[in-house]
């Protein structure tokens, strides 16, 4: 297999997964928080790398922080 260099690779071809660890660490809750998230649609839908490997599209991720910020910004 050919190497990857950064050179080779544009940003829309590559992008950082995060685990659900990840994301529970960020926000600091617990995985069935998560899922209550990604279920009222506050968060995104993961990718599936298998059936006990979900993981999220760090820019799909930070999107929805941002624009729960935004809104919880407009109620205080």
């Amino acid at each position: 297999m050919a190497n990857i260099t950064p050179d080779k690779l544009s940003s829309t071809q590559v992008e950082k997964l995060l685990k659900i660890q990840d994301v529970m660490d960020h926000l600091g809750c617990a995985r069935s928080k998560v899922y209550s998230l990604i279920d009222n649609g506050t968060l995104p839908q993961p990718l599936y790398i298998s059936s006990n490997m979900p993981r999220f599209r760090a820019s799909e991720y930070n999107a929805a922080i941002e624009k729960l910020s935004k809104a919880k910004a407009k109620h205080l």
